[in-house]
């Protein structure tokens, strides 16, 4: 009796101090979050994200859950757990890539912070392009790690959004623009490097929920991140919607449907971050930014209290340069024209109110003297 006490109690006890995450056969979690193993046929092909008792979102190692990893370790060292796949065969995309025998994807859960980090180091072996466009017609790039979330409207990429087509069709009916020029349900993939934010994700406003892969701590610290690519699909022939997946390699003019050279191999890092609370009138860039911010001050870069302008030789006589509208000249009403974000997001010829900077325009028109433009403005405020 006094040994099962003690027993009952150490165990008890040793819960109590240890904490952190924990695992079983199936899964690791800790207060916050579970991943648990998704299996087919006997072979794990992903891991199921969850939070609260809920599922926030699917990760499969490829695409449809086509790639299967035939060994897989779950243990903890000390407050961490983790999951670590190895041994890939991609039986399900045409036997295409051959995947490296020292490829891994690692999911791991430390204490009790709610945002796994995820580690891979993926190396392809050889590729062939015929296999795998016929076993995911219509043709799309090589894509992998790919994360699924049910009825997103929002693609989140790099600090912007980009709308799913059933809810806003346009951008990425802009082929060759904001989509790939394989197709019109497929958004560009440009390498990470090329972005503000290095981060993805998916938005359903309507369930309040954001799930993301945040590259924010590879940028600040080994910049694996940078020739890393993502891209969204929302469906098409047999590529699954409502996700959005890695891309090897990034697509040249981030539009133009490229596949890998090989060998060649992906190596990085990242978070998966969540969020079971983002209505419509939230921001997934805010998030993303505010979630990095207080997890990981200590690797931003210390900015000054106040700029420094002396590089400006005669501050009296410096003037900032008018930003007019450049289709538009001073006029607030114009129809919109082919250049940068009004080119990428609005029909070329569409009547658009207002310009970048209006007064600029209003004063550099009355400096001028030019009673057309004027005129002009007059009639487009009455």
């Amino acid at each position: 009796m006094r040994i099962g006490i003690w027993m009952c109690l150490s165990a008890l006890l040793g819960a109590s101090v240890t904490g952190g995450a924990e695992h079983d056969g199936a899964a690791v979690w800790n207060q916050a979050t579970r991943l648990e193993l998704i299996q087919r046929d006997g072979a794990a092909v992903g891991v199921a994200l969850k939070s609260g008792g809920q599922t926030l979102g699917e990760i499969t190692f490829g695409p449809n859950g086509g790639w299967k990893a035939k060994r897989q370790e779950i243990k903890r060292d000390g407050q961490t757990a983790t999951l670590r796949f190895v041994g890939f065969e991609t039986a399900g995309t045409g036997g295409t890539p051959k995947l490296a025998r020292d490829s891994f994807i690692e999911f791991a859960l430390h204490g009790d912070a709610p945002f796994p980090r995820v580690r891979f180091s993926i190396g392809f072996e050889a590729f062939d392009e015929n296999a795998w466009q016929a076993a995911l017609a219509p043709p799309a790039p090589l894509y992998y790690l790919v994360c699924r979330v049910a009825s997103p409207k929002m693609f989140y990429l790099g600090g912007g959004l980009i709308p799913a087509p059933e809810f806003e069709p346009y951008p990425l009916t802009r082929q060759g623009v904001m989509s790939g020029n394989w197709s019109a349900r497929w958004s560009y993939a440009a390498p990470m490097a090329a972005l503000a934010v290095p981060a993805f994700g998916l938005w359903n406003p309507d369930a309040k929920l954001f799930v993301g892969y945040d590259f924010g701590v590879a940028r600040r610290t080994d910049r694996s991140d940078k020739h890393i690519a993502s891209a969204y699909c929302a469906g098409e022939g047999k590529h699954q919607g409502d996700v959005f997946c890695l891309v090897h390699p990034y697509q040249a003019r981030w539009v133009d449907l490229t596949y890998p050279k090989t060998p060649s191999r992906v190596e990085s890092h990242f978070e998966l971050v969540y969020s079971p609370d983002l209505p419509s009138h939230a921001d997934p860039n805010e998030f993303v930014l505010t979630r990095f911010v207080r997890d990981h001050a200590d690797l931003l870069v210390p900015a000054p209290a106040m700029n420094d302008l002396t590089w400006i030789r005669d501050p009296g006589k410096a003037q900032l340069p008018p930003t007019i509208q450049r289709d538009s000249g001073a006029s607030l009403i114009h129809k919109s024209g082919p250049h940068y974000l009004e080119g990428a997001f609005v029909e070329r010829g569409a009547l658009m109110l207002g310009t970048t900077f209006p007064a600029d325009g209003v004063r550099k028109i009355y400096q001028q003297k030019n009673r057309a433009a004027i005129q002009r403005l007059r009639e487009d405020i009455a």
